[in-house]
């Protein structure tokens, strides 16, 4: 069986393809391309708290 790379130092770190693309294997949460999914993103992590 062949391991998987956790993380591909030589992907591309663009939001254009997630899926067939040379991707790094992590999100880039702070390049979002569309602007609904940033504002829903930003009020994600303000209603985030930890007690």
């Amino acid at each position: 069986m062949e391991k998987k790379k956790i993380f591909n130092e030589y992907g591309d770190r663009g939001t254009d393809r997630l899926i067939k693309g040379n991707t790094t294997n992590l999100r880039e949460w702070n390049r979002i391309k569309y602007d609904w999914a940033r504002l829903i993103y930003r009020t994600m992590l303000n209603n985030f708290w930890i007690p």
